[in-house]
C-alpha cells in the first residue's frame, strides 16, 4: 500500500533512510525528517534554502550529512550544520555522493575521480594516483566485503584487481573498466575474464591488473 503523507514534501531531489528507519528528504526549501507518520522541517542555515540537495547521510556517531549543489557538505552535530563537519582534510566543495558502509566508514564521492573516506577525524583521499579511473563518482554502495563505486566511466571496488570488459552490444555505453567478478547462482562473484576492446586513456590501460585495497 501506498500512501501519500500530508505533511510530505512535494519535490524531493534526494532522500535516505538511517539505520533507525528515519526517512530524511531533501529539497530546494529545506530538509525532512519522518516522525511517526508525518514529515517534520529540519532547521537548516540561510544558505542551505535555495540550493538543490544531492545527498544524504548518517555517521558512525550519529551526525547527519548533507551535501548541497554549488554551497558545500554540512554536518549536523549538536543542533548546528558545521561546514565540511570542521575537517580539513575533505575536499572543499560539494560532494556528488554520500554514504556510510556496513562498518561504520563515511565515503564521499566527487567529480574528477575523486573519494574520500572518513573514519572517525581521520580523511584519505583517494584519487586517479590511487588506480580510480570511473570519471565523476555517481555512485558509491558498501555492502560486507565489499564497496562498489561507479562513475560515468565504469565501476571500481575495493580489494579486489580490475579487469576489462565489454557492455553488453546496443546497451549504448563507453567502454568501462570493472572488476573481473560476477555473482553464480548462490550470489557468490566469482572470477570473470574480459577483454578491452578500446582503451579511454594511457592511464586507464596502466591500471588494468591493479589491485588497491582499504585495510
Amino acid at each position: 500500500t501506498v500512501e501519500q503523507l500530508a505533511t510530505a514534501p512535494k519535490v524531493v531531489e534526494c532522500a535516505y533512510r538511517d539505520p533507525d528507519g528515519v526517512v530524511w528528504a531533501g529539497t530546494k526549501a529545506g530538509l525532512w525528517r519522518s516522525s511517526a507518520d508525518r514529515f517534520v522541517p529540519v532547521k537548516l542555515p540561510a544558505e542551505l534554502i535555495g540550493p538543490s540537495k544531492q545527498a544524504i547521510t548518517r555517521d558512525a556517531r550519529g551526525a547527519i550529512w548533507l551535501s548541497a549543489v554549488r554551497t558545500g557538505v554540512y554536518r549536523l552535530v549538536g543542533g548546528r550544520w558545521i561546514k565540511y563537519g570542521g575537517l580539513s582534510g575533505l575536499p572543499q566543495e560539494p560532494a556528488l555522493v554520500l554514504t556510510t558502509d556496513e562498518e561504520g566508514r563515511t565515503w564521499f564521492g566527487y567529480t574528477g575521480n575523486r573519494v574520500a573516506l572518513l573514519e572517525g577525524d581521520s580523511v584519505r583521499l583517494f584519487t586517479q594516483a590511487d588506480g580510480l579511473a570511473v570519471g565523476n563518482v555517481l555512485s558509491i554502495q558498501g555492502r560486507q566485503p565489499h564497496l562498489w563505486i561507479g562513475g560515468e566511466r565504469g565501476l571500481a571496488r575495493f580489494g579486489a584487481v580490475l579487469a576489462a570488459v565489454s557492455p553488453p552490444a546496443g546497451a549504448g555505453l563507453r567502454q568501462h573498466w570493472v572488476l573481473g567478478e560476477r555473482a553464480d547462482r548462490a550470489g557468490r562473484r566469482r572470477a570473470r575474464p574480459g577483454r578491452r576492446r578500446r582503451r579511454d586513456s594511457e592511464h586507464e590501460a596502466a591500471t588494468a591488473g591493479r589491485a588497491w585495497d582499504v585495510p
